[in-house]
């Protein structure tokens, strides 16, 4: 039990360690694009990619026990960490996460709404036996009224506020 305890831990180090690199690409990336365009270009809701979470990432979220949220601003990126049944999908490109503390990923956000989210489950059938893992990239924000807050703290009375992501894009790991 104790071994499974420290694959996993380490499993999931591994996963941090990719998600907060594959972030510094992405910020590095952006900020190229951003010097060598004249003005920023921002799509519209309707050009954007319509993704859904189905299938085995749906199941994956489902399933995972913990979840690990990347936010980034400046040259800094923010892991926060929550509770895999916190997490409530709305319809098939929003979730809703409940919000206790998240003052950094916060303020990340209202700079640049770009978020990343790793969920794995050892109980989903992953390419070479169990276990499967998904990131979820989208833009976030954290409400702190409205609908989606009234419904989070039906579930988490403590919250105070509810963390909405709109999926834009899906990868499967494992």
């Amino acid at each position: 039990m104790k071994k499974e305890k420290v694959k996993l831990w380490l499993a999931i180090s591994f996963s941090l360690t990719s998600i907060l690199a594959f972030a510094q690409e992405q910020k590095q990336t952006i900020d190229a694009v951003t010097e060598a365009t004249p003005s920023r270009v921002t799509l519209q809701d309707s050009e954007k990619s319509k993704v859904k979470i189905e299938g085995i990432c749906k199941e994956v979220l489902k399933n995972t026990e913990w979840v690990a949220i990347a936010t980034w601003s400046g040259n800094a990126v923010h892991l926060v960490g929550t509770w895999g049944d916190y997490v409530e999908i709305i319809n098939d490109d929003t979730i809703l996460i409940p919000v206790g503390g998240m003052q950094e990923t916060e303020k990340n956000l209202k700079e640049n709404k770009h978020v990343q989210i790793l969920v794995a489950s050892k109980k989903v059938q992953g390419s070479y036996g169990l276990g499967k893992g998904c990131v979820l990239y989208g833009e976030g924000e954290i409400q702190t009224e409205g609908e989606y807050v009234q419904r989070i703290k039906m579930r988490f009375p403590w919250v105070r506020g509810a963390l909405v992501i709109k999926v834009e894009k899906i990868e499967s790991m494992l």
